[in-house]
């Protein structure tokens, strides 16, 4: 969560209210509810690995099976792209538009998202 307000201040210009507001809709907002990427059991980063398994799959069959063949776990990376939404790996640029992403449509966007980087 430390990555999410992080982000929320600076583009709030250190604004703590604006940054605390901006978090608490993300967190609690149907189209959002991030809450659940930090809750016990995690049921929406589950949700969306399983999500993101299938696209994976679908979308890009030869990726996923040479995933499959050297037993590389989408958990090791994925997990980490959507609990920081991608703010650990990418530039804050390039976050900040993946957010604006998810803002527009929900939070199913941040799963496009990563099967639009592994394309």
């Amino acid at each position: 969560m430390n990555f999410i307000i992080g982000m929320l201040l600076m583009v709030s210009g250190g604004d703590e209210s604006a940054a605390f507001q901006s978090f608490i809709s993300l967190a609690f907002r149907k189209e959002f509810l991030l809450v659940g990427m930090y809750v016990t059991g995690f049921p929406l980063l589950r949700l969306l690995e399983l999500v993101f398994d299938e696209l994976f799959r679908d979308h890009l069959p030869k990726l996923f099976k040479h995933f499959k063949t050297h037993d590389i776990s989408n958990t090791k990376w994925l997990t980490k792209w959507l609990m920081t939404l991608y703010l650990s790996c990418f530039p804050l640029p390039s976050c900040v538009r993946i957010v604006d992403f998810m803002i527009s449509s929900n939070v199913f966007a941040l799963v496009k998202v990563a099967v639009g980087v592994l394309r």
